[in-house]
C-alpha cells in the first residue's frame, strides 16, 4: 500500500495549487503570477491569523511579503459554531421528502454506498483506473492532476455502461433517516445535487448560491473594497521586489471583523 503520510501539496496543472503544513496553508491559482502565492498563517496560540502574499525568491529568509489582512483567533474560536450554523443555513435547504415522493421519483446515492457498496464495485474500479491515468504522484510530497482530468472523467462516467451501473444501484429516497450525519447525491427528474442528512432530515444545496459568496457576505462591502485594493497593490509591489525591505512599508494588514445575522434554522449545523 502506498504511503501518503508525507503528502502536503495538491496541484491541478495550470489551474491551482495548495500546500499544507502545520502552521501555514499556501495556495496559487490561475491568473496570479507564477512567482507569487497567497498563504494563510494559522499557528496555534497566535492572537491573529493572517492572509499574506509572498514571492518565491532564492533566499527563503528574506522573501518579499505583504500581509493583506488579519483576524482575531479569539473571535473565530468562541463563535465558530454560530458561524458554522450561519454558513450551512445559507447554502442548504430542507428537501420536502413526502411531497416529492408523490409528485416525482426521487433517488438517493449515499457516498458510503459509492465507497463500499457492492452495487458500485465495478464503477469504483473503473473510476480509480480513469483517475490514475490523468494524475500522478511527484516525489513523496506532491500529487498532481492533469488539467483535462475533469473532462476525461466526465466522458468515462457518461458512457452507457457506466450510466447503467449507476442506475442499477439507485434507491428511492427513504421516508426516514438515521440521526447520523451522512452525505450523498440526490437525483430527481429536474436535478442532480449534493445532499446532507442531519438529525433525521434531508437537506440539499440551494440553487444559485455559491459558497464563496456566502463567505464574502460575512464582510462589509466597504471592507471588501478595501481588501480588493490592498490585494491589487500588493501583487504589483511584491512582484517587483526581490527583498522584504523593499515592501516592508506596505506590510500593514487590515483587520477583518466578521458580521452576520444568526441563522434561523439551527438544525442544519450540529
Amino acid at each position: 500500500m502506498e504511503d501518503w503520510s508525507e503528502l502536503n501539496k495538491l496541484v491541478i496543472e495550470d489551474i491551482w495549487m495548495v500546500r499544507f503544513s502545520e502552521n501555514v496553508t499556501s495556495f496559487w491559482f490561475k491568473d496570479l503570477p507564477e512567482k507569487l502565492h497567497f498563504s494563510v498563517s494559522h499557528r496555534p496560540g497566535d492572537l491573529y491569523w493572517n492572509l499574506h502574499l509572498t514571492k518565491n525568491v532564492t533566499d527563503p529568509t528574506d522573501k518579499p511579503k505583504i500581509t493583506i489582512c488579519k483576524i482575531s483567533t479569539q473571535g473565530l474560536t468562541t463563535d465558530f459554531k454560530n458561524l458554522c450554523r450561519y454558513f450551512m443555513s445559507q447554502i442548504l435547504e430542507p428537501f420536502p421528502i413526502h411531497r416529492n415522493r408523490c409528485k416525482q421519483a426521487s433517488y438517493l446515492i449515499k457516498h458510503e454506498d459509492l465507497k463500499n457498496g457492492k452495487a458500485f464495485g465495478r464503477f469504483r474500479k473503473g473510476m480509480k483506473s480513469t483517475f490514475q491515468k490523468c494524475s500522478k504522484r511527484v516525489g513523496k510530497k506532491e500529487f498532481r492532476v492533469h488539467r483535462n482530468a475533469e473532462a476525461e472523467i466526465t466522458a468515462w462516467a457518461s458512457s452507457r455502461e457506466n450510466q447503467h451501473r449507476i442506475l442499477s444501484g439507485l434507491r428511492r429516497v427513504p421516508r426516514r433517516f438515521s440521526k447520523n450525519i451522512e452525505s450523498g447525491i440526490l437525483l430527481t427528474e429536474k436535478e442532480v445535487t449534493g445532499v446532507i442528512m442531519v438529525g433525521g432530515k434531508l437537506y440539499r444545496l440551494k440553487q444559485g448560491v455559491a459558497a464563496q459568496d456566502v463567505f464574502l457576505s460575512l464582510i462589509s462591502q466597504a471592507l471588501l473594497t478595501q481588501l480588493h485594493e490592498k490585494i491589487r497593490h500588493a501583487i504589483s509591489h511584491v512582484l517587483a521586489a526581490s527583498l522584504y525591505k523593499q515592501v516592508e512599508r506596505w506590510d500593514n494588514p487590515v483587520e477583518v471583523f466578521v458580521v452576520y445575522a444568526p441563522a434561523e434554522n439551527k438544525e442544519v449545523c450540529v
